[in-house]
């Protein structure tokens, strides 16, 4: 494959945008952690950006739970 599979100008690319915990649309970036730029054949992406940072979820879940899951999933398995 001679380039990234979000680089073919058929695939449509999400990106995280930060919205820096305003309602002012005026001063929305792109997240740190978002890649963004021109594709070799000079199309733009990401297509399309959606909130990435300061989400609030529907559910709120218990912080004890909250942070057994972020432990499991950054420990490395074997096997």
């Amino acid at each position: 494959m001679p380039f990234a599979p979000g680089n073919d100008p058929f695939v449509i690319s999400v990106g995280a945008s930060d919205i820096r915990n305003t309602l002012d649309l005026g001063d929305d970036v792109a997240a740190p952690w978002s890649a963004w730029g021109y594709t070799p054949d000079g199309f733009m992406k990401p297509d399309i950006s959606a909130p990435g940072r300061y989400v609030i979820g529907a559910v709120r879940l218990p912080p004890a739970w909250r942070l057994r899951d972020r432990i499991e999933s950054c420990r490395p398995r074997r096997g």
